[in-house]
């Protein structure tokens, strides 16, 4: 059997005595398949994200299509599962509000010779600093605010002109 294929228990009986016919039996072994799991851990505190969107891409010569997409659980661990022998590239695609999305990918490659390894991988976020209110400004805000600078001014102007007299 081929290296990295799973050893599946085939059985079949065939009566080789009927009239001397030839019988074909097709058997196909399928690759053993290989997982990765990550942990998203906030850089501050440590502590786990959950709702953090990872894509896997295949990562070879033949180019680098997306064959999945996953989320980080409570825990802030994603598994993907059921890889094909072959090299993958993981990466942040969605982070959660408040955080800075991180440009840290793992790569990685299940052959005959992978080991999951046994301390998870980890990938850490860095919360957003928030240095003040973001709004846009609306039009009629835009106006309430010159009226409210043209009053200021107004009344300024006025003390000024009864302290000269």
């Amino acid at each position: 059997m081929p290296a990295h294929y799973v050893d599946a228990p085939f059985r079949t009986e065939i009566d080789c005595f009927e009239g001397g016919k030839t019988y074909e039996i097709a058997a196909t072994n399928e690759p053993t398949k290989g997982w990765l799991r990550l942990t998203k851990t906030d850089r501050k505190n440590g502590n786990p994200v959950a709702g953090v969107t990872f894509d896997i891409y295949e990562n070879d010569a033949y180019g680098n299509a997306r064959v999945g997409s996953m989320t980080t659980d409570e825990n802030g661990i994603v598994r993907a599962d059921n890889l094909v022998p072959g090299n993958y590239l993981i990466r942040e695609t969605r982070p959660l509000d408040g955080y800075a999305k991180t440009n840290e990918e793992i790569a990685f490659t299940i052959d005959e010779s992978y080991v999951p390894p046994q301390k998870l991988a980890r990938i850490t976020n860095t919360p957003v600093i928030q240095t003040g209110i973001d709004f846009p400004i609306a039009p009629l805000m835009a106006a309430g605010l010159l009226m409210m600078a043209a009053s200021v001014l107004l009344g300024l102007m006025r003390l000024l002109r009864k302290k000269h007299r």
